[in-house]
């Protein structure tokens, strides 16, 4: 049976002033595009938490690590 899927091992995203909280705005962390590919991406969090939350390990391109 042939796969039809691939896994996404990593993602790339252009920080905004909103992702890091610099706006002082409410947004609490990064926005996530809504395209299916990306969202396959991130862990799945529960429908029946009002406010869902999932910390997040990133490694950029110089080696850092970054957690949201």
């Amino acid at each position: 049976m042939e796969d039809h899927y691939q896994m996404i091992h990593a993602i790339s995203k252009v920080l905004s002033a909103n992702d890091v909280g610099v706006t002082g705005g409410h947004q609490a962390g990064i926005l996530i595009p809504k395209n299916p590919d990306i969202l396959s991406f991130f862990p799945t969090l529960g429908n029946k938490d009002k406010n869902p939350r999932a910390q997040l390990r990133f490694l950029d391109q110089d080696g850092r690590e970054w957690f949201f």
